[in-house]
């Protein structure tokens, strides 16, 4: 049997007691998340959210279906959960945990014919026109730099060009090398 949604009142404080026909959610969000309870918005603020649900008849378990909405890395990300509650007790829920999960970032890079691809001093078995592969797992939405080297071999010359890119955890990073032309070599004629 799933309930309602209960809005505690305008400036209802949370309190460590629960009345004994009622259940308490404790959830801990991200601070610009949205909570949806039983898909009702609720209007509570903060990273840890409380409140009540309504009277809950027996003594029996009822289910809460949460969502939760949220901005990361400029895409908006939704997670569910079903949690249960009885009634004199408190049930919590933590949507911030899958926040500091490790990702990885798919990496797109343009590379001139005949050239091999280094990142961070490593040579991979990549070469042009388009190579596509993923970072390790990182630590989301952190910072990382990595520094992408095309080594371009034109006529028995080599030419090696560094590109820098700094980029957050999770987001896709793409490297264009493909607007750098070979080396070329001219001879003059009398």
């Amino acid at each position: 049997m799933s309930s309602s949604y209960y809005a505690p009142a305008y400036g209802e404080t949370p309190v460590a007691s629960v009345p004994g026909n009622k259940a308490r959610l404790v959830v801990n969000v991200p601070a610009d998340a949205k909570l949806y309870a039983n898909d009702q918005l609720t209007e509570l603020s903060g990273t840890t959210r409380s409140f009540l649900t309504p009277e809950l008849p027996g003594n029996g378990q009822f289910s809460y279906n949460l969502r939760v909405e949220y901005m990361a890395n400029g895409e908006r990300q939704t997670e569910n959960r079903k949690v249960f509650v009885s009634a004199g007790q408190t049930t919590s829920a933590d949507f911030t945990k899958t926040l500091t999960a490790n990702v990885s970032s798919p990496v797109v890079v343009t590379l001139p014919e005949n050239a091999n691809l280094m990142v961070d001093g490593v040579r991979t078995n990549a070469k042009g026109p388009v190579a596509e592969f993923r970072t390790p797992e990182l630590n989301r939405g952190q910072s990382y730099t990595y520094v992408f080297t095309a080594v371009i071999n034109s006529n028995g010359t080599e030419e090696v060009v560094d590109k820098k890119v700094t980029f957050t955890a999770g987001e896709p990073i793409r490297v264009n090398f493909g607007d750098i032309l070979p080396v070329r070599t001219a001879s003059l004629s009398k």
